[in-house]
């Protein structure tokens, strides 16, 4: 949850309220609210040929059914015939997917997941026919609860730059305008980017501007695709970095080949950087949160899945999913690491 827009979304409804609090005072109502969440989802059957296998082609059919609850309080404030209903509410929505497939064998493999929600709707409504039937409507708020942050025990940020999704240009360009914003007002020391994300290369941009030096962890990786854009942000923000940590030896002799020097014989800045092969801080983390999973996550009996006998993979690369033949033989070997 964005903590900085929820405020303003609250502070914007008490300011509703008030303005007309004096008025309407004996014509304001409040309430609760509580109920299920039915939402049908869709039911697609891709077809695939398979370049392999016997059968050479099968059936992916995914099956999405939505439901959960939600619960809240709202105020109504009416104007004659014509009323304002603030409301603030909580919403859970547990998504099941059921994917079968048929190939060489006939399975079933499925996945489910809890979405949470902070919704605030500011609805104008009008009464009609004796104000036995009422019609309303307007824009509703919504914010994923802190999950992550809970879940993983991270502390809250101090701030958030309230910057969504767009266009790369127009998400890094305003990423760079706040950012720079910050570190002219905090003055740090140095600034430390992980990773080949937009945030990451405007984080490089806006601090190389300001000559502040920079510590890239992650550095060094490549997949020689500069088609990718995390190729592009994680070369640029390797060159304008001062202190860079690889988590492989491999990512140590890519900086190598590209004018990077082992040589920690002088002081370290962006025109002299130094390297380190440091180890996978995210292979570090992963392997922490694994315990604390297995100690609180029951998602395995849930889903009846049995420890060591499934596969986790992901596979979101447009470059991957966008192209049949790819697909078909991502899928395939899925298939052969099952037999």
């Amino acid at each position: 949850m964005q903590k900085g827009n929820i405020k303003k979304i609250i502070t914007f409804a008490i300011i509703i309220l008030s303005l007309f609090i004096n008025q309407a005072y004996s014509q304001i109502s409040f309430g609760i609210k509580a109920g299920l969440n039915f939402n049908s989802g869709l039911n697609q059957t891709y077809y695939i040929e398979s370049l392999k296998t016997t059968p050479t082609r099968g059936f992916y059919n995914i099956f999405d059914e939505k439901n959960g609850y939600q619960f809240g309080v709202f105020s109504k404030i009416n104007f004659g015939n014509i009323f304002l209903r603030p409301e603030i509410y909580f919403s859970k929505i547990n998504s099941k997917y059921d994917l079968t497939y048929q190939w060489n064998i006939e399975g079933e493999i499925i996945d489910e997941f809890s979405e949470n929600r902070i919704n605030i709707p500011i609805l104008v409504g009008i009464d009609v026919f004796r104000k036995r039937i009422s019609f309303f409507g307007g824009p509703t708020f919504n914010f994923v609860s802190d999950v992550f942050f809970d879940e993983m025990g991270i502390p809250k940020p101090k701030l958030n730059l309230n910057v969504g999704s767009g266009n790369h240009g127009k998400q890094t360009a305003e990423m760079v305008e706040k950012l720079e914003e910050v570190f002219v007002q905090e003055e740090p020391d140095a600034i430390v980017v992980y990773g080949d994300t937009n945030s990451t290369l405007a984080t490089a941009i806006a601090a190389s501007k300001l000559h502040l030096p920079i510590v890239h962890i992650e550095a060094g990786l490549r997949s020689f695709n500069k088609k990718m854009p995390e190729e592009i942000n994680r070369i640029m923000c390797d060159h304008a970095s001062t202190l860079l940590f690889s988590p492989t030896a491999t990512g140590i002799n890519n900086l190598v080949n590209e004018g990077f020097v082992e040589d920690h014989s002088h002081p370290a800045d962006m025109d002299h950087p130094r390297i380190y092969h440091c180890g996978d801080v995210m292979y570090d983390n992963s392997i922490f949160f694994s315990e604390i999973s297995d100690n609180k996550s029951s998602i395995m009996q849930e889903i009846s899945v049995e420890k060591d006998k499934y596969i986790l993979a992901t596979v979101h690369r447009n470059d991957n999913t966008d192209h049949k033949e790819k697909l078909t033989s991502i899928f395939n070997s899925f298939l052969k690491i099952t037999k």
